[in-house]
C-alpha cells in the first residue's frame, strides 16, 4: 500500500508541476495577448485622432482642440483622452499622466509610445501620440486605459485552472490508488507473505497473479525458487539425518572398542574374584567348613560377586546406546564416575589416578553419556601411552576465557577438564592430524583412530572444544573446554 502511495504522490506532483507550467504559460500568453490587442486599439484611435487635431488645431486653435477632446471622451467608456505637453511645461494639468522618462524624452520626431504605470494601486496603460501643436511648443495625445479588466481576468484564469487542476488531481488520484492497490499493493503483499511463509521454513505455499507483467514473472521464479528450496532443504535433512546416523555408529563402535580393551584388561581383575568365590563356594559344598568358618566364606563370596558385578556392570553400561538428550550436569561427577570405571585397568600398569577439582558445582548442560565417552577415551590414551607406569593428574575447574571462534575481546564462563600424563608426549608432527579420523600411531590392538575424532566432535557439537600440547616437564596435556551454567 505504502509502494502505490508513493506512485501516486509522485504522478499527482508531476501532474501539478505539469499543470502549474502549463497554465502560467497561458496566462502569460493571454496577458501579452491582451496588452497587445490594446496597444493596436491606442495605435489605432490616436493616429485617428491626431490627424484630426492636428488639423483642427491649425484652423481653430487649443480651445477648440481641447473641446472636441472632451466630446470625444464622452464616446469611450473605457479610453480616457487627454492632451498633454511634452516640453517640460509647469502646467500640471497637461502633464503626462505615466512618470516614464521614455516620455519625458519623446520628441515630434518620436514614434508613439506605450507604457504601463501604477499610480495609487491603478494600474492602467498609457499610450502617447506625438502631435505638433503650434510653433513654440509640441504636445501628444495621451490615450489611458485601466488594466482591471486585465486583472478580473487573470483572476478568473487563475481560479479556474485550480479548480480544474484539483478535480483532475482528485480524479488521478482515486484511479492511480486504486490501480496501485490492484496492480501494485496487493501483488506486492502476496508477494511478501510468500516471502515470509520461505523464512518461516513452509516452502510448499505458492503465490499466483493474475496479472501479466513483471511481478507476474517475479511470482513464478519465487515459485521455483521455493521448490528448487525444499528439494535442496530434503537433501540436506537425509544427508544430516545420514550423517548424524553414521556418526552415532562412529561414537557407538568407539566405545565397544574401550569396551573391549577394558575387557582384556579387566579379565585379570575379574579372575582372581572368581578363583576366590571358587575356592570358597567349594570350602563350603565339600563341608570343608562349617559354623562361623562357612559364615564368614559366605560373605567373602557375597563381597566377591559385588565387586565383580560393579565392574561388569560399569562396563555394560559405558557399552550401551543412550539417548543424545542433553541435561544439566556437573562435570565433576562425570569425571568421578568415569575414572571408576578405569581404574581396574589403571591399577593392573601401575597408574595411579590424582583429582583436582573445584568444591563447588561446575555445572554445564551437555549430554553426561557422551563426555563420559570423551574423558574415557583421553585417559585410554594416557593409560596407554604410560607402559612403564605413573600418575595421571585430571583437573577439574572452572576458567574464564574467550572461545575459539568469538572476537577477542569478548570472555566466557567454561567448565575446563585437563588431562595430563607422564608419557613420552606427542611429536610435533602429529599434533597437528590427532583429530583426524582413522588417524593414529598405536598399534591395531590398542586404537582405530576414532577417539580423539570423534571426542572432538562431541565437545564441538555442545559448544567446546579441545586443546592439545605437550607438557614442559614431558607427557601430554588435552584440555576440554564446555560452555559453563552460572546459577542465578
Amino acid at each position: 500500500m505504502r509502494l502505490s502511495l508513493k506512485f501516486t504522490a509522485a504522478f499527482v506532483l508531476v501532474m501539478c508541476i505539469v499543470w502549474a507550467g502549463a497554465s502560467y504559460t497561458r496566462v502569460k500568453r493571454e496577458i501579452a495577448l491582451f496588452e497587445s490587442d490594446m496597444r493596436r486599439d491606442h495605435m489605432a484611435v490616436g493616429r485617428d485622432l491626431g490627424e484630426a487635431i492636428t488639423t483642427l488645431w491649425r484652423l481653430a486653435g487649443e480651445d477648440q482642440v481641447l473641446a472636441f477632446i472632451a466630446r470625444t471622451n464622452e464616446t469611450k467608456s473605457q479610453m480616457l483622452i487627454r492632451w498633454v505637453w511634452l516640453d517640460g511645461g509647469q502646467d500640471t494639468a497637461f502633464s503626462p499622466g505615466a512618470p516614464d522618462p521614455e516620455i519625458a524624452a519623446m520628441t515630434l520626431d518620436s514614434e508613439p509610445v506605450s507604457v504601463v504605470s501604477t499610480v495609487d494601486d491603478d494600474s492602467r496603460l498609457y499610450t502617447y501620440v506625438p502631435i505638433p501643436a503650434d510653433g513654440n511648443r509640441w504636445g501628444a495625445l495621451e490615450l489611458s486605459e485601466s488594466l482591471s479588466d486585465r486583472n478580473r481576468y487573470v483572476q478568473t484564469t487563475l481560479y479556474r485552472a485550480v479548480g480544474a487542476a484539483l478535480l483532475i488531481i482528485t480524479f488521478s488520484g482515486v484511479v492511480s490508488i486504486v490501480l496501485g492497490i490492484l496492480f501494485v499493493a496487493r501483488p506486492v503483499k502476496a508477494l511478501i507473505d510468500k516471502a515470509r511463509k520461505a523464512a518461516s521454513g513452509d516452502l510448499t505455499a505458492k503465490v499466483y497473479l493474475r496479472q501479466s507483467d513483471e511481478l507476474s514473472v517475479l511470482a513464478g521464479e519465487l515459485n521455483a525458487m521455493t521448490d528448487r528450496l525444499a528439494e535442496t532443504h530434503t537433501k540436506l535433512t537425509n544427508e544430516v539425518w545420514a550423517h548424524r546416523a553414521t556418526a552415532d555408529q562412529l561414537r557407538h563402535a568407539n566405545r565397544l572398542a574401550t569396551v573391549g580393551w577394558l575387557m582384556s584388561s579387566v579379565a585379570h581383575e575379574l579372575a582372581t574374584p572368581l578363583n576366590v568365590v571358587h575356592i570358597r563356594a567349594k570350602s563350603i559344598s565339600s563341608k570343608a567348613v562349617g559354623g562361623e568358618d562357612a559364615q564368614e566364606s559366605a560373605e567373602i563370596i557375597v563381597k566377591q560377586a559385588a565387586h565383580m558385578t560393579a565392574v561388569v556392570k560399569g562396563i555394560l553400561e559405558f557399552a550401551r546406546r543412550r539417548s543424545p538428550e542433553r541435561t544439566e550436569t556437573d562435570i565433576r561427577d562425570v569425571v568421578q564416575q568415569t575414572l571408576s570405571l578405569l581404574l581396574p585397568v589403571a591399577a593392573k600398569r601401575g597408574i595411579q589416578f590424582t583429582v583436582s577439582a573445584a568444591e563447588k558445582p561446575l555445572m554445564a548442560l551437555v549430554n553426561s553419556d557422551q563426555i563420559q565417552q570423551v574423558i574415557s577415551n583421553l585417559v585410554v590414551n594416557s593409560i596407554q601411552a604410560m607402559q612403564h607406569g605413573g600418575i595421571i593428574a585430571v583437573l577439574v575447574r572452572s576458567e574464564t576465557r574467550t572461545a575459539e571462534h568469538d572476537p577477542p575481546d569478548e570472555t566466557r564462563h567454561f567448565v575446563c577438564v585437563t588431562v595430563e600424563d607422564g608419557g613420552p608426549g606427542i611429536p610435533e608432527e602429529h599434533i597437528d592430524r590427532l583429530f583426524e579420523a582413522f588417524y593414529t600411531t598405536k598399534p591395531p590392538e590398542e586404537g582405530t583412530g576414532l577417539g580423539l575424532s570423534i571426542s572432538a566432535e562431541i565437545v564441538r557439537e555442545q559448544g567446546g572444544w579441545i586443546d592439545v600440547a605437550n607438557r614442559p616437564g614431558g607427557g601430554a596435556r588435552f584440555s576440554v573446554f564446555l560452555p559453563q551454567r552460572i546459577p542465578i
